[in-house]
């Protein structure tokens, strides 16, 4: 590449570990002295960072890469992501001269530009461009094999970054000025188990509340059956960690969740959502189910809409089940018909707001703290943000509040958020 046409185009799909590994390529790049565009038509550098999770997110990395040539025919093409791991041949075919980048090498991203000093890392992100809150991925890797997923395929064993590692990337993040960081990985849970001597979630968090900075650790996704009595203790015990749960549950019922090969049972998810309750007050419970995996009777999703409703989750992310190539799930018999399917979809997603609306109605007439966005609501243009519950609040006031917090007094509920007025600030 040219030294007078470093401006670089990136496109990220798929998860919140893919959108830091990404911040991660973009940093190294920006630090090297390149400049980011928009567009891909100024571009003389594209990089694709690809997510395979189903065959619907491989058509999408695929249309993104198409769409890389057809808008600007010279400039250098690079694939990345978990795409690579089990489809660079079909990659190599939609752009012969692109560059293939293997998912564990993205922090290499200068190896492969040219010129561009081979084999310079960083360790870490000091920011998280286009975010008020920044993820901190810590953990990646899994080895649950759930018959549904091919990352465990994709992305190794786990593997733990160290303690002392997440607390400088942290402390720098803090630098930076972020005000909440949210803990993330693949297998979140299984952090530490790797390392030698041994640590737990927990020791990443304590570590990281050493650092003032940091008004709130958020915990991403992690599985119901890795969280202990005293991992809940220890939460309930600092209000700096948030007490908001993403505990995906992807079936309420028994024989679906065998045939996933997940880990709990329903009578165990709903206990420990009930010793939580018990331990801390009002703690925000939110998930994954997907709706119509193969062999899916009507009883069957009749279990996991009473399940959910028991959960009294604040959101359901709900998904059809997506067939993804070269995993058990997808030789499994029994496929839901498509109208059934958006059936069942649009009866989970009613319940869904009606258990977010009840959820949102413990908060009516109180006091919620809000970290307000750095953008606005674009459907509004009021100001948002998101309680330590990880309920959105939108409310009045001017730009000088962006990045602080607010107290908000909550006056009127939504499905999707709250309404409210700023009492005080700071």
């Amino acid at each position: 590449m040219r030294p007078d046409s470093k401006k670089f185009f990136l496109i990220t799909l798929g998860c919140k570990v893919n959108q830091y590994e990404a911040e991660l390529m973009r940093e190294t790049l920006l630090v090297r002295g390149y400049s980011e565009t928009s567009v891909p038509e100024d571009a003389a550098l594209c990089i694709a960072n690809t997510c395979t999770v189903t065959n619907s997110a491989d058509s999408k990395s695929l249309k993104a890469i198409r769409h890389f040539r057809q808008v600007n025919r010279t400039a250098k093409v690079v694939i990345t992501g978990c795409s690579t791991a089990i489809g660079a041949d079909a990659l190599r075919k939609l752009v012969p001269d692109s560059t293939i980048l293997p998912n564990v090498d993205k922090s290499d991203i200068l190896s492969v530009v040219d010129g561009a000093g081979q084999g310079e890392r960083l360790k870490g992100i000091s920011k998280f461009i286009g975010h008020t809150r920044a993820f901190l991925k810590i953990q990646d890797g899994c080895d649950l094999y759930c018959t549904y997923c091919i990352i465990p395929v994709i992305r190794g064993k786990p593997l733990s970054k160290p303690l002392e590692d997440i607390w400088v990337e942290a402390s720098a993040l803090a630098n930076s000025g972020y005000k909440e960081i949210i803990l993330t990985g693949i297998h979140l849970g299984s952090y530490g188990r790797d390392l030698l001597p041994a640590v737990s979630l927990m020791d990443a968090v304590r570590r990281m509340l050493t650092i003032k900075e940091i008004r709130r650790i958020r915990l991403s996704s992690m599985e119901v059956n890795e969280i202990s009595d005293d991992d809940v203790r220890f939460i309930a015990e600092n209000p700096r960690v948030c007490p908001h749960f993403h505990f995906p549950l992807q079936s309420g019922d028994d024989g679906i969740l065998k045939r996933m090969n997940r880990r709990y049972d329903i009578a165990f998810f709903l206990k420990r959502l009930d010793g939580i309750r018990k331990a801390i007050t009002l703690p925000g419970f939110t998930t994954d189910v997907i709706v119509g995996f193969p062999g899916e009777t009507e009883k069957q999703f009749q279990n996991t809409m009473e399940t959910c409703a028991k959960a009294g989750f604040s959101k359901i992310h709900v998904f059809p089940y997506s067939s993804r190539r070269n995993t058990p799930a997808s030789r499994f018999p029994g496929r839901c018909q498509q109208a059934e399917l958006k059936g069942r979809l649009s009866r989970l997603k009613d319940l869904e707001k009606k258990l977010a609306v009840e959820y949102k109605n413990n908060f009516l007439n109180k006091e919620a703290c809000v970290l307000v966005e750095k953008g606005r609501d674009k459907k509004t243009g009021s100001l948002c943000g998101f309680t330590e519950r990880y309920v959105k609040a939108l409310f009045e006031g001017g730009d000088n509040l962006k990045n602080t917090f607010a107290n908000v007094r909550i006056d009127a509920v939504k499905a999707d958020y709250c309404t409210g007025v700023i009492t005080s600030s700071g």
